[in-house]
């Protein structure tokens, strides 16, 4: 399934957000199960199991997979039980990879804009509500010369768009 223009997308993380880790991972060819078993990267590991869950959860709720060259908008409604887990913006990195992780996005840098952001606090049931569209700057000529490196690749994008009639108005 292709996402269509003017279609929000939105699916719901259930339990508490987890911040991205700060941490690096360990420099061998076994990281992931070095992370697994030593208690010193415990956060890391926290912070891959979140980014599993939020792609679970991107499956669950029949999120598309974008296309390389789809600027992308992200709305966010986080529900949180205490103030004392992460900052928005730690959690708004961890979901951007999760999204990456499951292959939805092909890379986050292509979230160049983000709806309202809105942060809870105390809730009895946390969670997070995520929505995801192509962002309505993807009509104007001029985001497009200065999005890609040359007019050649904009024109490429905007005929690639355009050959995909049930995208467009």
């Amino acid at each position: 399934m292709k996402p269509e223009y003017r279609v929000v997308y939105t699916f719901t993380v259930d339990g508490e957000p987890v911040p991205k880790s700060t941490m690096k991972p360990p420099n061998s060819p076994n990281a992931y199960w070095v992370v697994q078993q030593v208690s010193k990267y415990k956060r890391l590991k926290q912070t891959w199991e979140y980014q599993r869950h939020v792609a679970n959860c991107a499956v669950l709720g029949d999120v598309p997979h974008f296309d390389k060259d789809d600027p992308i908008k992200m709305s966010l409604v986080i529900c949180k039980s205490g103030r004392k887990i992460g900052d928005v913006k730690n959690i708004l990195a961890s979901i951007e990879d999760g999204l990456q992780f499951g292959k939805f996005i092909p890379n986050d840098k292509q979230i160049v804009g983000y709806g309202d952001v809105i942060t809870y606090y105390n809730n009895k049931i946390p969670y997070v509500s995520i929505s995801l569209e192509i962002h309505p700057i993807v009509e104007d000529k001029v985001w497009r010369e200065g999005y890609f490196s040359t007019k050649k690749k904009a024109k490429e994008y905007y005929d690639r768009v355009v050959a995909n009639k049930n995208r467009i108005i």
